[in-house]
């Protein structure tokens, strides 16, 4: 199975499709740079596997790597600083999200959960409901349209099922 790897250089963001069985880029070279922004352009890893470049415009949120470990959020005066990997999942209340978080805890907050999901990596965080973001890393079954996470069950829409079967590691039979 292909494996794909982001790189941002001063040039432009680029996607390597890299082959099966190649884990990690060492250092790569492009052949063709004059070509970058038009088509896809062949590069070569120092062992000499081919593998392809494209040229993307933009990285898409979901594969930025977080850019710090946390999220502070404003409640009154006062910056509640939240590790990524503290939160669980984030609930929908109305015009506030629950934050649930791994010791037990919740924190509730006046923010939508339109407000509080591009504030949060979408490389850990995903939506599976219009009313839950779920941290990818907390998940620990899928059962049928619901997410197992820390003994809780959360519903999954048949809008993100699909996505949220693409960015789960899955071995074995999968219904379509």
């Amino acid at each position: 199975m292909e494996k794909l790897l982001w790189i941002e250089t001063d040039k432009g963001a680029f996607l390597l499709t890299l082959p099966t069985g190649v884990e990690t880029v060492v250092a790569c070279r492009v052949m063709s740079p004059e070509s970058i922004g038009t088509e896809a352009v062949a590069g070569t890893i120092r062992s000499g596997t081919v593998f392809s470049v494209s040229p993307v415009p933009q990285i898409p949120q979901a594969w930025r790597p977080p850019a710090s470990d946390s999220i502070f959020v404003k409640y009154n005066d006062y910056y509640h600083r939240i590790p990524y990997r503290q939160i669980l999942w984030v609930e929908a209340s109305g015009s506030y999200c629950c934050f649930k978080l791994r010791d037990g805890k919740e924190r509730v907050f006046s923010f939508s959960l339109s407000e509080v999901e591009p504030q949060l990596p979408g490389s850990l965080f995903m939506r599976i409901h219009r009313s839950y973001l779920v941290n990818l890393e907390c998940i620990d079954s899928l059962i049928g349209n619901m997410v197992g996470v820390d003994k809780h069950r959360l519903p999954v829409s048949k809008q993100h099922r699909d996505e949220l079967l693409s960015r789960l590691n899955i071995l074995g039979n999968r219904k379509e």
